[in-house]
């Protein structure tokens, strides 16, 4: 997410290093849209799995250069719906 402010930010590019380190996050995404996710009871980014969701979603969408609709992205798209679903679960 930071990565992704920053570029739009300085340069209104996506970085090749940003463009890698999201396609990277995808791997970790669950099926249900969520991320494994440190839990070591500190609020908010600790508690649980729901954080890395919230995060994904903003980085993706702040991410400058179409990057939400580029082929490398879809399975962000793929998976959104799970990923609202599974905070809408949390709410």
């Amino acid at each position: 997410m930071v990565l992704a402010f920053n570029d739009g930010i300085e340069t209104s590019t996506l970085h090749a290093a940003t463009r890698r380190a999201l396609g990277h996050m995808w791997i970790f995404q669950k099926a249900d849209g969520s991320f494994d996710w440190i839990k070591a009871y500190t609020a908010p980014s600790e508690w649980d799995d729901h954080y890395g969701v919230t995060v994904s979603l903003i980085g993706v969408g702040a991410a400058p250069s179409g990057y939400a609709d580029t082929p490398a992205a879809q399975v962000w798209a793929t998976n959104r719906d799970a990923c609202l679903m599974s905070l809408e679960n949390f709410a």
